[in-house]
């Protein structure tokens, strides 16, 4: 679960008023940002720096002007994401027998690890390449 959350083992937690006062975070955005499910600590009190990194990315967004919506979407995306995932494990676990449980557990773990990650920055790449090509024929 620790890979999951990807929070390093050597990371400073926070309660989330040691979180507002150590970072400087307007309290009312932050609530904002943990509603809306785009600052997701693990629990209810416990911040990293990687929460603050990303309450740092949305007010860079909103500081160049874009869209608060477009986070909400990608946050939908995700949800949509982790739901397939669970169907996946679902699916996995209703195939299990003790000849197949390691196989099993490999393709869960390099679904979730590895391919996530490859697809997306893939999918990524070809459509950051296509948009400069676009523009470059504009």
């Amino acid at each position: 679960m620790n890979t999951l959350s990807a929070i390093p083992a050597d990371a400073v937690h926070y309660t989330k008023e040691q979180f507002i006062e150590t970072f400087q975070v307007d309290r009312a955005f932050l609530e904002t940002l943990l509603e809306d499910g785009i600052a997701l600590p693990v629990s209810q009190d416990d911040f990293t720096d990687k929460e603050a990194s990303i309450v740092s990315l949305v007010a860079y967004f909103q500081r160049v002007g874009v869209d608060y919506a477009i986070l909400k979407a990608y946050v939908a995306h995700a949800k949509a994401l982790s739901e397939l995932e669970c169907t996946m494990q679902a699916q996995l676990c209703d195939q299990r027998s003790d000849e197949n449980f390691s196989t099993l557990w490999k393709i869960m773990f390099e679904t979730l690890f590895s391919a996530k990650e490859y697809i997306f920055k893939r999918h990524t790449y070809r459509a950051i390449v296509n948009a400069l090509k676009d523009e470059l024929l504009k």
